[in-house]
């Protein structure tokens, strides 16, 4: 039986400018890195706490940069943790839309 397993994922950092905001310009050098170094996945927007310091709609815009960017050389899974459930299923929804291969509803801090 094939290993339906990864061997593992990265939890991509997000990008932000000098002054805090999030900086979509620099989605394309962070992917083609993990590319170039064969990572099989990233989570976005999930493990490293940005989430906190993101609008649900910035947060779905990182989804739509990185799918742009990544296309489907890699499997891409969605951070969706939220304080409010209606955020996390709009995010749910974006990731979905954006055709994420899985979600991740951790919550971290």
């Amino acid at each position: 039986m094939k290993n339906p397993f990864i061997p593992f994922s990265v939890a991509m950092i997000t990008p932000f400018s000098m002054n805090g905001e999030l900086y979509l310009e620099g989605i394309p050098s962070i992917v083609n890195y993990y590319k170039k170094h064969d990572v099989p996945a990233l989570l976005i927007s999930g493990s490293n706490g940005e989430q906190h310091s993101m609008t649900i709609d910035e947060r779905t815009s990182l989804f739509r940069a990185v799918k742009k960017e990544a296309g489907n050389d890699l499997l891409l899974y969605g951070g969706i943790a939220a304080v409010q459930t209606k955020d996390a299923i709009k995010l749910a929804i974006s990731a979905e839309e954006c055709h994420y291969a899985r979600f991740s509803s951790l919550f971290t801090n």
